[in-house]
């Protein structure tokens, strides 16, 4: 019966006097402090981590997790293929990584090896900062004798992540920064220049057109403080919205249909589904995992409900002896390239290799993708941005010189 784990934030003290702290996870406080002690440490406090604080360590791990763990890995695959023992790499890595936080996890790992325990199995007691799905691969790679090699196609896999965050950054950095800068003007706009002339053209008595009118009653609006009280507790509110759609599975499985049939960026997000999913099986594949638990391992690592639901589906018919591609085909978010690709990979023996290169494809087509959006987004935002500014300018100063004209005839 699986017993579910309680994440701890501890802090503690190794036997040298050195202050560290840190995520640990048990089924109690009382396990949590055993397994601190087990080390050693000395432990001063263990308390369970709050929502908000769970949230802001994922996102820490998140940020690190790209960047970090992929030079961890490739630093470990390194020492190993020198010939250094396993222990003794994870000790030279920890005195050099910068992050307090992963490198309290490697020298905790370096205790668990001391201790006499496998690699797979003191990296799968720290889930925040390595998922199942390394120690799934890593778990291979020590069965079937390859452990160096698992270890630079897990650093494979966090770099191609990486690469594609960061592509999707730079072609949509300059747009952001369109809006951004929209949105600053505009808002100086309406905090300062209609207000002033909403006072003047009130005090005056002046004809104001409707679109005067309504300009003015929005800049009121805006320097109203109830108006950014209610707006506070609207986003407030917003914000709340991602952690009900994420415990909800109802929820997250409309908004998985939804963001998927989003023009635009639909079908690059589809795409990028498609290649983690090809990444991720044909890497666990190629370590030496079974195709079932490759499958259950990929389901995890989709990130959507449909495609999640999809390998489910697969493993289930191919545990009842079912052809691979058969289902593939069954499966509608998959396109006819992936389709004929796994069949060949099936057919010939070589699916790692086959999904592999549905992957590259998908992943080239991301990058195409994303650029054009960016190319084509650039014009709409600085044309919208112009529309807005012409709008307003001429609202403020249509009574102006409506006014003019009557004094001049």
């Amino acid at each position: 019966m699986h017993t579910e784990t309680i994440a701890f934030h501890y802090r503690a003290r190794t036997p040298e006097g050195r202050p560290v702290s840190g995520i640990v996870k048990a089924i109690n406080k009382m396990a949590a402090v055993e397994s601190l002690q087990g080390r050693p440490l000395f432990v001063s406090e263990v308390e369970p981590v709050g929502k908000i604080r769970r949230r802001v360590f994922a996102l820490r791990g998140m940020i690190r997790g790209s960047v970090t763990r992929s030079v961890f890995f490739r630093s470990v695959a390194t020492l190993v293929d020198a010939g250094i023992p396993i222990q003794r790499a994870f000790a030279v890595i920890a005195e050099q990584t910068a992050d307090a936080g992963f490198r309290e996890a490697i020298r905790g790992i370096v205790y668990s090896l001391e201790s006499g325990d496998s690699l797979s199995i003191a990296l799968s007691a720290r889930p925040m900062e390595f998922p199942p799905l390394h120690v799934a691969l890593i778990r291979a790679g020590e069965s079937g004798g390859m452990l160096s090699q698992v270890l630079n196609r897990i650093a494979d896999l966090l770099e191609r992540g990486d690469s594609v965050r960061k592509k999707l950054i730079a072609s949509l950095s300059y747009p952001g920064i369109i809006l951004v800068t929209a949105i600053s003007l505009i808002a100086f706009l309406f905090g300062t220049i209609v207000p002033n002339f909403g006072h003047m053209y009130s005090n005056g008595n002046t004809a104001m057109p409707l679109s005067t009118r309504v300009l003015i009653s929005v800049g009121r609006l805006l320097n109203e403080p109830r108006f950014w009280m209610i707006a506070a507790f609207v986003v407030g509110g917003l914000l709340l919205v991602p952690t009900i759609v994420a415990r909800e599975r109802t929820l997250r499985s409309i908004w998985d249909s939804i963001r998927v049939r989003i023009p635009l960026v639909g079908n690059i997000i589809r795409s990028s589904i498609t290649a983690r999913v090809a990444r991720t099986l044909g890497s666990l594949l190629n370590a030496g995992v079974g195709i079932l638990s490759a499958l259950e391992l990929t389901a995890d690592a989709s990130g959507h409900t449909e495609y999640a639901d999809a390998m489910i589906f697969i493993r289930n018919s191919v545990e009842d002896g079912e052809s691979f591609s058969q289902r593939v085909e069954q499966c509608e978010m998959f396109d006819p390239l992936v389709v004929q690709l796994v069949r060949v990979g099936e057919e010939s023996g070589r699916l790692p290799e086959m999904l592999a290169k549905v992957a590259d494809h998908h992943e080239r087509e991301v990058e195409t993708a994303v650029a054009t959006l960016g190319t084509v987004i650039e014009p709409i935002l600085i044309g919208v941005l112009g529309l807005l500014v012409g709008i307003i300018v001429f609202s403020i100063f249509a009574p102006l010189y409506a006014g003019l004209g009557q004094v001049n005839p």
